[in-house]
């Protein structure tokens, strides 16, 4: 009897912890349009642009677009500078063989091969300058942002 009890009592309060839905209804409650009794009301036509300037509501007008920023040229041979605040000034001069030069304070950093990527910037080939500065890498090229005569390493 007690095992009677206890079944009938866990089965009591496993039937109280299971999830009930709400019920669906079997079919959904018709919906009844109303049929016109009279004849719809005739829109009036819009009015032609000359008669409704003078009444116009004001409109927003569109924000102009800022412009587009101008590519940049392509980097050519030449000296370009860069005033490194503590770091002094530096002078990137690409030339026409191929060849360049990085010259910051009394040291020169020369070598062969420098590149224009076509984004106003230029990558050195490898010299002597590794860590020598921020902006040489483990090979000593670096990547330079030109724009007139003047040049910024980027790091």
């Amino acid at each position: 009897m007690k095992k009677t009890a206890l079944i009938l009592l866990c089965a009591l309060l496993l039937a109280g912890c299971v999830r009930r839905e709400a019920p669906v209804p079997a079919s959904p409650a018709p919906t009844v349009t109303p049929s016109p009794t009279a004849a719809p009301a005739a829109l009036s036509p819009a009015p032609p642009a000359s008669e409704s300037a003078g009444s116009a509501l004001p409109t927003a007008t569109p924000a102009p677009e800022p412009p587009a920023p101008a590519p940049a040229g392509p980097v050519t041979a030449g000296v370009y500078r860069w005033d490194g605040g503590e770091r002094g000034e530096w002078v990137l001069n690409l030339k026409e063989n191929g060849t360049f030069s990085v010259i910051g304070g009394e040291r020169i950093y020369n070598g062969e091969g420098w590149s224009d990527n076509g984004d106003g910037t230029v990558v050195t080939g490898p010299t002597e300058g590794a860590g020598a500065a921020p902006f040489f890498d483990e090979f000593g090229s670096s990547l330079w942002r030109v724009s007139g005569e003047r040049c910024e390493p980027i790091y």
